[in-house]
Protein backbone atom coordinates (compact mmCIF):
# COMPACT_ATOMS: atom_id res chain seq x y z
CA UNK A 1 0.00 0.00 0.00
CA UNK A 2 2.64 2.56 1.42
CA UNK A 3 6.24 2.65 1.85
CA UNK A 4 6.87 4.64 5.22
CA UNK A 5 9.96 5.53 6.86
CA UNK A 6 9.68 2.66 9.17
CA UNK A 7 8.67 0.01 7.15
CA UNK A 8 6.31 -1.32 4.80
CA UNK A 9 2.38 -1.29 4.80
CA UNK A 10 -0.39 -2.85 3.74
CA UNK A 11 -3.40 -1.82 1.51
CA UNK A 12 -5.63 -2.75 4.55
CA UNK A 13 -3.72 -0.95 7.24
CA UNK A 14 -2.42 2.23 4.89
CA UNK A 15 -6.34 4.23 6.02
CA UNK A 16 -4.62 3.97 9.53
CA UNK A 17 -1.73 6.12 8.22
CA UNK A 18 -3.66 8.47 6.07
CA UNK A 19 -3.95 12.22 7.49
CA UNK A 20 -7.31 12.33 9.27
CA UNK A 21 -9.63 15.43 7.52
CA UNK A 22 -12.52 17.37 9.05
CA UNK A 23 -15.65 16.63 8.53
CA UNK A 24 -18.02 19.75 7.92
CA UNK A 25 -21.23 18.64 9.13
CA UNK A 26 -20.09 16.79 12.19
CA UNK A 27 -16.74 18.66 12.74
CA UNK A 28 -14.90 15.17 13.61
CA UNK A 29 -11.36 13.89 12.62
CA UNK A 30 -12.53 10.47 10.51
CA UNK A 31 -10.55 8.56 8.27
CA UNK A 32 -13.40 8.75 5.74
CA UNK A 33 -13.82 11.86 5.18
CA UNK A 34 -13.83 13.39 1.24
CA UNK A 35 -15.29 15.21 -1.26
CA UNK A 36 -18.43 14.06 -2.02
CA UNK A 37 -21.37 15.12 -4.63
CA UNK A 38 -24.21 16.23 -3.39
CA UNK A 39 -27.73 16.06 -4.45
CA UNK A 40 -27.90 19.90 -5.41
CA UNK A 41 -24.37 19.06 -7.63
CA UNK A 42 -22.29 20.50 -5.31
CA UNK A 43 -19.55 19.39 -3.45
CA UNK A 44 -18.76 19.11 0.50
CA UNK A 45 -16.06 17.69 3.19
CA UNK A 46 -18.45 14.80 4.34
CA UNK A 47 -18.16 11.19 6.80
CA UNK A 48 -19.41 8.44 5.30
CA UNK A 49 -21.97 8.82 7.87
CA UNK A 50 -22.98 12.23 6.99
CA UNK A 51 -22.83 11.76 3.67
CA UNK A 52 -25.64 8.97 3.63
CA UNK A 53 -27.81 11.41 5.89
CA UNK A 54 -27.97 13.63 2.78
CA UNK A 55 -29.06 10.97 0.59
CA UNK A 56 -32.74 10.19 -0.25
CA UNK A 57 -34.72 7.12 1.05
CA UNK A 58 -35.61 4.23 -1.48
CA UNK A 59 -39.37 3.81 -1.60
CA UNK A 60 -38.81 0.18 -1.97
CA UNK A 61 -36.19 -0.89 0.27
CA UNK A 62 -36.36 1.79 2.73
CA UNK A 63 -31.91 2.12 3.02
CA UNK A 64 -30.40 5.45 2.10
CA UNK A 65 -28.63 5.24 -1.31
CA UNK A 66 -28.69 6.72 -4.16
CA UNK A 67 -31.71 7.66 -6.47
CA UNK A 68 -31.85 6.01 -9.88
CA UNK A 69 -35.09 6.36 -11.00
CA UNK A 70 -38.71 7.91 -9.57
CA UNK A 71 -42.06 6.10 -9.86
CA UNK A 72 -44.85 7.28 -10.91
CA UNK A 73 -45.63 9.52 -7.42
CA UNK A 74 -42.06 11.01 -8.24
CA UNK A 75 -40.81 8.71 -5.05
CA UNK A 76 -37.06 8.15 -5.26
CA UNK A 77 -35.86 4.40 -6.09
CA UNK A 78 -32.36 2.77 -5.86
CA UNK A 79 -30.40 1.38 -8.55
CA UNK A 80 -30.77 -2.36 -7.17
CA UNK A 81 -34.74 -2.03 -6.34
CA UNK A 82 -35.32 -0.21 -9.75
CA UNK A 83 -33.03 -2.61 -12.34
CA UNK A 84 -33.74 -6.08 -10.07
CA UNK A 85 -37.60 -5.29 -9.19
CA UNK A 86 -38.16 -7.91 -6.22
CA UNK A 87 -36.73 -11.19 -5.16
CA UNK A 88 -37.76 -14.24 -2.94
CA UNK A 89 -36.79 -14.45 0.43
CA UNK A 90 -34.48 -17.72 0.53
CA UNK A 91 -35.57 -18.76 4.29
CA UNK A 92 -38.80 -17.79 4.11
CA UNK A 93 -39.59 -17.43 0.01
CA UNK A 94 -41.96 -14.04 0.35
CA UNK A 95 -41.12 -11.32 -2.38
CA UNK A 96 -38.86 -8.68 -1.00
CA UNK A 97 -37.87 -5.57 -2.92
CA UNK A 98 -34.06 -6.61 -4.17
CA UNK A 99 -32.61 -3.65 -1.89
CA UNK A 100 -32.97 -5.81 0.96
CA UNK A 101 -30.37 -8.15 0.37
CA UNK A 102 -31.05 -12.19 0.59
CA UNK A 103 -33.61 -12.28 3.44
CA UNK A 104 -36.69 -10.38 4.46
CA UNK A 105 -36.62 -7.96 7.11
CA UNK A 106 -38.29 -10.35 9.59
CA UNK A 107 -36.39 -13.68 8.68
CA UNK A 108 -33.26 -11.03 9.26
CA UNK A 109 -34.49 -10.00 12.49
CA UNK A 110 -35.23 -13.39 13.61
CA UNK A 111 -32.07 -14.49 13.22
CA UNK A 112 -30.06 -11.85 15.16
CA UNK A 113 -33.13 -12.58 18.05
CA UNK A 114 -31.66 -16.30 17.80
CA UNK A 115 -28.12 -15.48 17.96
CA UNK A 116 -28.86 -13.05 20.91
CA UNK A 117 -31.03 -15.37 22.68
CA UNK A 118 -28.53 -17.70 22.03
CA UNK A 119 -25.50 -15.75 23.54
CA UNK A 120 -26.77 -14.40 26.83
CA UNK A 121 -28.67 -17.49 27.93
CA UNK A 122 -25.19 -18.95 28.53
CA UNK A 123 -24.88 -16.61 31.17
CA UNK A 124 -27.70 -17.64 33.39
CA UNK A 125 -28.36 -20.95 35.16
CA UNK A 126 -29.93 -23.63 34.03
CA UNK A 127 -33.64 -22.70 34.91
CA UNK A 128 -33.27 -19.06 34.35
CA UNK A 129 -31.83 -20.07 30.79
CA UNK A 130 -35.21 -21.60 29.97
CA UNK A 131 -37.44 -19.19 30.94
CA UNK A 132 -35.14 -16.38 29.29
CA UNK A 133 -34.88 -18.30 25.48
CA UNK A 134 -39.34 -18.44 26.61
CA UNK A 135 -39.33 -14.87 27.27
CA UNK A 136 -37.85 -13.94 23.75
CA UNK A 137 -39.98 -15.99 21.86
CA UNK A 138 -42.99 -14.73 23.74
CA UNK A 139 -41.19 -11.05 23.04
CA UNK A 140 -41.06 -11.52 19.54
CA UNK A 141 -44.76 -13.02 18.87
CA UNK A 142 -45.99 -10.01 21.13
CA UNK A 143 -43.77 -7.19 19.78
CA UNK A 144 -42.68 -8.20 16.18
CA UNK A 145 -39.17 -9.56 15.86
CA UNK A 146 -37.59 -6.32 15.40
CA UNK A 147 -38.42 -4.74 18.25
CA UNK A 148 -37.60 -8.15 20.25
CA UNK A 149 -33.91 -8.31 18.39
CA UNK A 150 -33.59 -4.65 19.43
CA UNK A 151 -34.56 -4.83 22.86
CA UNK A 152 -33.57 -7.95 24.61
CA UNK A 153 -30.58 -6.74 25.71
CA UNK A 154 -32.34 -4.27 28.02
CA UNK A 155 -34.76 -6.94 28.94
CA UNK A 156 -31.80 -9.62 29.74
CA UNK A 157 -30.55 -7.66 32.81
CA UNK A 158 -34.03 -8.35 34.46
CA UNK A 159 -33.34 -11.89 34.04
CA UNK A 160 -29.87 -11.94 35.70
CA UNK A 161 -31.27 -9.57 38.86
CA UNK A 162 -33.63 -12.44 39.03
CA UNK A 163 -30.89 -14.83 38.68
CA UNK A 164 -28.75 -13.62 41.59
CA UNK A 165 -31.61 -13.16 43.81
CA UNK A 166 -32.41 -16.59 43.12
CA UNK A 167 -29.00 -18.02 43.96
CA UNK A 168 -28.63 -16.01 47.13
CA UNK A 169 -32.45 -17.36 47.72
CA UNK A 170 -31.79 -20.55 46.56
CA UNK A 171 -35.41 -20.13 45.44
CA UNK A 172 -37.74 -18.28 43.32
CA UNK A 173 -38.57 -14.75 44.79
CA UNK A 174 -41.73 -13.54 45.64
CA UNK A 175 -43.20 -10.39 43.85
CA UNK A 176 -42.63 -8.57 47.27
CA UNK A 177 -39.23 -10.15 47.89
CA UNK A 178 -38.59 -8.63 44.33
CA UNK A 179 -39.96 -4.88 44.72
CA UNK A 180 -38.55 -4.35 48.40
CA UNK A 181 -34.63 -5.48 46.92
CA UNK A 182 -35.53 -2.97 43.86
CA UNK A 183 -38.24 -0.29 43.46
CA UNK A 184 -41.59 -0.09 41.45
CA UNK A 185 -40.29 1.98 38.95
CA UNK A 186 -37.42 -0.43 38.03
CA UNK A 187 -39.61 -3.27 37.70
CA UNK A 188 -42.02 -1.03 35.54
CA UNK A 189 -38.72 -0.72 33.45
CA UNK A 190 -39.26 -4.49 32.71
CA UNK A 191 -42.76 -4.31 32.47
CA UNK A 192 -42.64 -7.01 29.71
CA UNK A 193 -40.98 -9.33 31.77
CA UNK A 194 -43.04 -9.05 34.92
CA UNK A 195 -46.14 -9.61 32.53
CA UNK A 196 -44.69 -12.56 30.81
CA UNK A 197 -43.59 -14.18 34.46
CA UNK A 198 -46.90 -13.41 35.96
CA UNK A 199 -48.50 -15.26 32.64
CA UNK A 200 -46.88 -18.02 33.42
CA UNK A 201 -47.44 -17.88 37.28
CA UNK A 202 -43.39 -17.95 37.77
CA UNK A 203 -43.84 -14.73 39.77
CA UNK A 204 -47.03 -13.72 40.57
CA UNK A 205 -48.34 -9.97 40.69
CA UNK A 206 -49.80 -9.16 44.08
CA UNK A 207 -51.40 -5.67 43.37
CA UNK A 208 -51.67 -4.80 47.29
CA UNK A 209 -48.05 -4.97 47.63
CA UNK A 210 -47.14 -2.99 44.00
CA UNK A 211 -49.65 -0.71 45.31
CA UNK A 212 -48.02 -0.36 48.93
CA UNK A 213 -44.25 -0.21 47.62
CA UNK A 214 -45.24 2.32 44.44
CA UNK A 215 -46.49 4.58 47.66
CA UNK A 216 -43.18 4.31 49.52
CA UNK A 217 -41.28 4.46 46.14
CA UNK A 218 -42.90 8.06 45.65
CA UNK A 219 -42.43 9.36 49.36
CA UNK A 220 -39.21 8.49 49.05
CA UNK A 221 -38.68 10.43 46.22
CA UNK A 222 -40.40 13.80 47.45
CA UNK A 223 -38.24 13.10 50.55
CA UNK A 224 -35.09 13.69 48.22
CA UNK A 225 -36.60 17.24 46.53
CA UNK A 226 -34.41 19.15 49.00
CA UNK A 227 -30.79 19.01 49.74
CA UNK A 228 -30.14 17.51 52.90
CA UNK A 229 -29.78 19.64 56.22
CA UNK A 230 -32.15 22.30 54.25
CA UNK A 231 -34.39 23.89 56.63
CA UNK A 232 -37.28 22.28 53.95
CA UNK A 233 -35.62 18.81 54.45
CA UNK A 234 -36.12 19.10 57.73
CA UNK A 235 -39.60 20.22 57.72
CA UNK A 236 -40.70 17.48 55.32
CA UNK A 237 -38.89 14.74 57.36
CA UNK A 238 -39.77 15.75 60.67
CA UNK A 239 -43.88 15.84 58.93
CA UNK A 240 -42.74 12.31 57.48
CA UNK A 241 -41.15 11.07 60.97
CA UNK A 242 -45.35 12.53 62.83
CA UNK A 243 -46.47 10.15 59.84
CA UNK A 244 -45.04 7.20 60.53
CA UNK A 245 -46.01 6.93 64.49
CA UNK A 246 -49.32 7.55 63.25
CA UNK A 247 -48.68 4.55 60.98
CA UNK A 248 -47.23 2.24 63.83
CA UNK A 249 -50.51 3.38 65.92
CA UNK A 250 -53.12 2.16 63.12
CA UNK A 251 -54.15 5.58 62.12
CA UNK A 252 -53.09 5.79 58.78
CA UNK A 253 -51.89 3.89 55.43
CA UNK A 254 -48.68 4.08 53.21
CA UNK A 255 -51.20 5.55 50.83
CA UNK A 256 -52.53 8.41 53.08
CA UNK A 257 -48.85 9.03 54.12
CA UNK A 258 -48.30 9.47 50.10
CA UNK A 259 -50.78 11.64 49.67
CA UNK A 260 -50.31 14.01 52.67
CA UNK A 261 -46.92 14.69 51.86
CA UNK A 262 -47.28 15.19 48.03
CA UNK A 263 -49.13 19.14 48.90
CA UNK A 264 -46.65 19.58 51.63
CA UNK A 265 -43.59 19.21 49.33
CA UNK A 266 -45.72 21.11 46.52
CA UNK A 267 -45.89 24.09 49.30
CA UNK A 268 -42.52 24.12 50.11
CA UNK A 269 -41.33 24.33 46.94
CA UNK A 270 -44.27 27.31 46.16
CA UNK A 271 -42.06 29.17 48.82
CA UNK A 272 -39.33 28.89 47.67
CA UNK A 273 -40.76 31.81 45.17
CA UNK A 274 -40.65 34.14 47.97
CA UNK A 275 -37.47 36.29 48.87
CA UNK A 276 -38.50 35.36 52.89
CA UNK A 277 -39.24 31.40 51.93
CA UNK A 278 -40.26 30.64 55.23
CA UNK A 279 -43.84 29.05 55.22
CA UNK A 280 -46.08 31.67 56.60
CA UNK A 281 -50.31 31.84 56.54
CA UNK A 282 -49.77 34.90 53.87
CA UNK A 283 -47.82 32.20 51.24
CA UNK A 284 -50.34 29.67 52.27
CA UNK A 285 -53.41 31.76 51.69
CA UNK A 286 -51.29 32.44 48.02
CA UNK A 287 -50.54 28.49 47.67
CA UNK A 288 -54.44 27.59 48.07
CA UNK A 289 -55.62 30.15 45.55
CA UNK A 290 -53.63 28.27 42.99
CA UNK A 291 -54.60 25.14 44.72
CA UNK A 292 -58.17 25.21 46.01
CA UNK A 293 -58.55 21.65 46.31
CA UNK A 294 -55.51 21.04 48.50
CA UNK A 295 -56.93 22.88 51.63
CA UNK A 296 -57.92 19.65 53.44
CA UNK A 297 -54.29 17.48 52.10
CA UNK A 298 -52.38 20.56 53.79
CA UNK A 299 -54.00 20.89 57.01
CA UNK A 300 -52.13 18.16 58.50
CA UNK A 301 -48.46 19.33 57.59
Amino acid sequence: GKILKDGIVCNSCIKYFVKLKTCSSCNKEKINVSNRNLLDGSKKLLCINCYNKTLLICSCCGYRRKSFSYDLEDKPKCQICSTQGQKECIKCNSLIPAGYGNICKECNSNKTLDKKMSFLSKALSANYSVVFKEFCFWLSKRRGSPFASLNIQHYYGYFFILDEISLELKRVPSYEEIVSRLTIAKTREYLLVTIFLDEIKLIEIDVKVKDEYANIDMIDKYLKTFKKESKNYMLISSYYQYLLEKLKDNKTTIRSIRLSITPAVKFLKYCENFKDNTPNNYILEGYLWCYGGQKAAITGF
